[in-house]
């Protein structure tokens, strides 16, 4: 389960996907704990398609939690109906609020941000709601004029013939699992890929640094994927790459024509330079498609990948939405950092992303990879001679130690006033014990102790008196 969680002036909104269920429940538990000290606390369940029993106990524990703590109010929103059926069977609306959709619960318009074919259903739900309370669009490498530059420089009426093609006599028989649709896109960009599996090794050892990437490491190898069935691929190869629908509309939604001329809201697109995924020329068809809204474009130099993950994208990406938010919100001035998209050509006239930019794009990636790896290899043999030197001193200090606890047998006579002597010399001003408020040294111990040994002589004890005193 995925579990975002985004501060408003609403509260907080906790963004749930996938199933509540046993398998996941410590995931939200712990996401959950972090937010037992907000006033208001709104879930939005619209990508969780099932709750079971462990899911539902969890749930209402945090809600319990949040209200006992400082009084706090809870709102689930956006619930699916098979969710909410379930809701209404054990009761959970007399505990907590539930409300239809995020825009109820926080009184203000969202904003759609999705990456690659996710910035397509974006752009498509943002149409067929005719943009009704959404505030924005925000996509990253999502194709849009699917033609005017197909991946690998592919012609665009090849490209079209070959996606009938196959969706007629290929994927009718065929399915994608995750994990092929995984490596088809890793291999699509493998040198990012290879990136991020060594900078994930180089740092095994450093959990707090491994934490913050965690969720969306895990996204990107295993459960950002899902499985494509062979009818469900026949119909994207045919509707959005032969027929080019994104472009010329037409497409059906729930029985109603949708037209991405129905945007009105400001859109803002994301273009990788060298992305091979989703071409710039494709990504910015937005232009043409939505000549109703507003359409910002902010350029990087990266593939698809990097985007969304990575250096660039926590360094440029990231913070380019954080401003966009904030200027749509609040006002202000515009991020400094994006630019109305200048209007497309209707034909095709880019054949998509040149291979010398493929190229310096590749070496630059390559270089940064053995940048990084040979400062990992440099830190590593800074810290293994810190660690040698360590071990030598400790070395050094120990085995004497070690050298006269080998030589005790069963008949080694031990005495503790000889260790207590050993020590005064050694460290006289060493920290022995501490009593009645005051710190007493092994040289002061010791000269006590002399003392009280020298009276016990004075007065005839010895060492096998019933007085007895340490030797």
């Amino acid at each position: 389960m995925l579990v975002r969680c985004d501060e408003t002036e609403a509260g907080v909104v906790c963004h749930l996907a996938g199933d509540l269920d046993n398998a996941s429940v410590g995931e939200f538990r712990e996401a959950v704990a972090r937010l037992s000290k907000k006033r208001r606390v709104i879930f939005d369940l619209a990508a969780v398609p099932f709750v079971d029993a462990a899911g539902l106990g969890a749930l209402i524990g945090a809600v319990r939690r949040i209200r006992d703590r400082r009084g706090g109010t809870v709102v689930v929103c956006a619930a699916r109906p098979s969710v909410r059926r379930v809701f209404q069977l054990v009761g959970i609306p007399r505990v907590v609020t539930i409300v239809d959709t995020v825009k109820d619960a926080t009184g203000g318009d969202v904003h759609l941000v999705g990456y690659s074919q996710g910035g397509m259903f974006c752009y498509q739900a943002a149409a067929y709601r005719r943009s009704k309370n959404i505030a924005s669009i925000v996509t990253f490498g999502a194709p849009v004029d699917t033609l005017a530059a197909l991946p690998m420089g592919i012609p665009a009426n090849f490209g079209a013939a070959a996606a009938n093609f196959m969706a007629d006599h290929v994927f009718s028989r065929l399915d994608i699992p995750s994990w092929l649709a995984r490596t088809g896109f890793q291999m699509m960009d493998p040198l990012k890929t290879a990136k991020a599996r060594v900078d994930f090794v180089r740092q095994l050892h450093d959990r707090e640094a491994l934490l913050p990437r965690e969720q969306q490491r895990r996204f990107l190898e295993s459960e950002g994927w899902i499985a494509w069935s062979g009818p469900a691929i026949s119909e994207l190869l045919k509707q959005f790459i032969a027929h080019n629908r994104m472009m010329t509309g037409g497409f059906a939604i729930n029985g109603q024509m949708v037209t991405l001329t129905d945007i009105t809201c400001p859109v803002l697109a994301f273009v990788g330079e060298v992305d091979d995924i989703g071409q710039p020329a494709s990504v910015r068809g937005i232009r043409r498609a939505a000549p109703n809204a507003e359409v910002y474009e902010r350029p990087i130099r990266t593939g698809h990948f990097g985007l969304v993950v990575g250096s660039k994208a926590a360094e440029q990406s990231w913070p380019t939405v954080a401003e966009w938010v904030q200027w749509l919100s609040i006002g202000g001035d515009k991020p400094a950092s994006i630019d109305l998209m200048a209007d497309q050509p209707a034909e095709y006239t880019d054949s998509g992303v040149a291979f010398s930019s493929r190229l310096a794009h590749g070496v630059g990636e390559v270089s940064g990879a053995a940048l990084a790896l040979a400062r990992g290899a440099a830190d590593a043999v800074a810290t293994a001679n810190k660690s040698i030197r360590t071990l030598a001193v400790e070395t050094v200090r120990t085995l004497p130690r070690l050298a006269r606890l080998g030589q005790l047998n069963d008949h080694t006579r031990i005495s503790l006033g000889r260790v207590i002597d050993e020590q005064a010399h050694d460290a006289p001003q060493g920290e022995f014990l501490l009593f009645d408020g005051r710190v007493h040294t092994y040289e002061a111990v010791n000269r006590r102790i002399n003392n009280v040994v020298r009276g016990l002589i004075e007065v005839g004890a010895g060492v096998d008196d019933d007085r007895g005193f340490p030797t």
